[in-house]
C-alpha cells in the first residue's frame, strides 16, 4: 500500500470514527442547519493544490508546497489534518501575497497552524476555539509564521553576491605583472596626492574629462590592493578618495575633479568598492615575516586599521551630512559595510588580525549608517535579508551582541520617550561591562 493510499484509509477511519458527530447542527445565529459537506481525500487535498498553483502561475506568480502535514491526532476531541501551500503572487504595489490553503477537511475537524505562526486571517466562514480554526466549507486563509524564514524570506539573498566579490573593486591593471601594476601605481598615485593640499595648499585637479578620472581611478583601484609593505601608496590612494567624496557635500574641497563634482554619485559609487581592497587581510598578516630586513606583522597591521579608519569615518560623515546621495549610492554604501563586515567578522577569531583591530569599529558603522538610511532612503528588502543572513555568520564575535544590544536599548529608549512623553523616567543605558 502506498502512502497516499495509506493517508486516505486514515481519512475514511476518521470520517466513521466521528459519524457520530456529523450530524445537522443548528447556526448560532441563524438557527439553520449546515448541510454535510463530504469529507475529501488526500488525493483530492493534492489535485485542490494543483489547481491553486495554476490559478496563480497564470496571473505571473509561483507557489510551492511549504508544509505537508497530514496528521491522525485527537485535539481537544478533534481530528486534525492539514496541508499548507505557500502561493506567491506579485501585487499592485510591488509587494507579494503569501497564503495556505486548509486542502483536506475532515469530518468535524479542523485546520491546525504550528505554534510559530504569527498571523492567520481567514476568508470564509470559521470559528477559533484554542489555537483550532473550525471549517464549515472550504476555505483559502493567509498564513505566515517565524517558519518562514524571518523578515523578507521571499526575496533573493545578496550574500552570494558579496561573498563572491565584485568586479567593482578589480582594476585592469591586475591583468598584467604586478610588478608592472606597482610602477604605474607608486607613480601615478604620489602626484594626484600632491594636489591635495596635505604637505602644501591645495590645488585644483589636473583631471578634466571623464576619461582622465575613469583611468585614474583604475590606477588607484589597483593601488589599495598592494602588499602593506607599500603602506605609503596605500595612504595616498586612501587620501585621494576621501578628498573626492567630498564632492557629495555641501562645498567640495578644490582639488576635486571637475568631472567628479558634475555627478558625484557616479563615482561615489566606484570609490566605494574600490574602498573594499584596502579592507582584505593580506596573506601573512599578524604574522613575524621578514621584508626588506624589517618586520612585518602587527605593526603593519595596525598601520592598515588607521588608514581603514578613515575610510570609515569618512563614510559616515557622508552618510551624516550629505542631502545629495541618491538611492543607488546608499546601496552601493549598505553593500560595501555589509561585504567588509562579513570579510573580517566571519572567519573564526584571530588574536591581532586584522579583523579583531577593526571588529567593533566595522560594526559600529554599518549599524549607525543602516539607522540613517532607515530614514532617508529605506532600505530594500533584499538588503535587509542579506543583513539578517550575515549577522547570523558573526555571531561569534562579541562585538556583533554589545552593537545590537546598544542600538536596541537607544532605540527602546526612544520609543518610551515617543510613546510616553519626555516626563517617563529616562531609559539609562549602561557602557560600562561591569554595570
Amino acid at each position: 500500500m502506498t502512502l497516499l493510499q495509506q493517508d486516505d484509509s486514515i481519512a475514511s477511519e476518521v470520517k466513521k470514527d466521528h459519524t457520530e458527530e456529523n450530524t445537522e447542527e443548528e447556526d448560532e445565529e441563524g438557527g439553520e442547519e449546515c448541510s454535510d459537506v463530504p469529507a475529501p481525500t488526500v488525493s483530492d487535498a493534492l489535485e485542490a493544490i494543483r489547481v491553486v498553483n495554476l490559478f496563480y502561475e497564470s496571473r505571473g506568480g509561483s507557489s510551492e508546497i511549504i508544509e505537508k502535514k497530514i496528521m491522525d491526532i485527537e485535539l481537544l476531541g478533534r481530528a486534525t489534518a492539514s496541508l499548507l501551500v505557500k502561493p506567491e503572487i506579485p501585487g499592485t504595489d510591488g509587494c507579494s501575497f503569501y497564503c495556505g490553503i486548509a486542502a483536506l477537511r475532515l469530518p468535524c475537524a479542523g485546520m491546525l497552524f504550528p505554534k510559530q505562526s504569527q498571523k492567520v486571517t481567514v476568508l470564509g466562514y470559521s470559528q477559533h476555539l484554542d489555537g483550532v480554526m473550525e471549517y464549515d466549507h472550504w476555505c483559502v486563509v493567509a498564513a505566515q509564521g517565524t517558519n518562514c524564514g524571518g523578515m523578507y524570506s521571499e526575496w533573493a539573498s545578496l550574500s552570494a553576491l558579496i561573498q563572491n566579490g565584485s568586479e567593482d573593486s578589480q582594476s585592469v591593471l591586475g591583468k598584467f605583472p604586478s610588478t608592472a601594476g606597482k610602477e604605474v601605481a607608486l607613480a601615478i598615485v604620489r602626484q594626484l596626492a600632491s594636489n591635495l593640499g596635505i604637505s602644501q595648499p591645495p590645488e585644483p585637479s589636473p583631471l578634466q574629462t571623464d576619461r582622465d578620472v575613469q583611468w585614474c581611478m583604475e590606477v588607484i583601484c589597483f593601488g589599495m590592493s598592494l602588499p602593506l609593505s607599500e603602506h605609503d601608496t596605500i595612504r595616498d590612494c586612501v587620501h585621494v578618495y576621501c578628498e573626492w567624496l567630498s564632492a557629495l557635500h555641501p562645498v567640495p574641497k578644490v582639488s576635486v575633479p571637475w568631472p567628479v563634482c558634475e555627478d558625484p554619485n557616479l563615482y561615489a559609487k566606484k570609490m566605494i568598492s574600490h574602498f573594499h581592497n584596502l579592507f582584505l587581510p593580506r596573506k601573512g598578516e599578524g604574522t613575524y615575516k621578514t621584508n626588506r630586513n624589517s618586520l612585518v606583522g602587527v605593526d603593519t597591521i595596525n598601520r592598515q586599521a588607521v588608514l581603514c579608519h578613515r575610510v570609515l569615518r569618512t563614510l559616515q560623515n557622508l552618510a551624516q551630512a550629505s542631502n545629495v546621495l541618491t538611492r543607488d549610492t546608499w546601496e552601493a554604501l549598505l553593500l560595501f559595510l555589509l561585504a567588509i563586515n562579513d570579510t573580517l567578522l566571519a572567519p573564526p577569531t584571530v588574536k591581532d588580525d586584522i579583523g579583531d583591530h577593526l571588529c567593533e569599529r566595522v560594526l559600529s558603522v554599518l549599524f549607525e549608517v543602516w539607522l540613517l538610511a532607515c530614514a532617508r532612503c529605506f532600505p530594500s528588502p533584499p538588503l535587509w535579508k542579506t543583513f539578517r543572513e550575515m549577522c547570523m555568520n558573526w555571531r561569534h564575535r562579541m562585538a556583533l551582541i554589545d552593537q545590537w544590544n546598544r542600538v536596541n536599548l537607544a532605540l527602546t529608549a526612544k520609543l518610551l520617550e515617543f510613546t510616553y512623553g519626555p516626563d517617563f523616567p529616562e531609559l539609562k543605558i549602561c557602557e560600562s561591562k561591569h554595570e
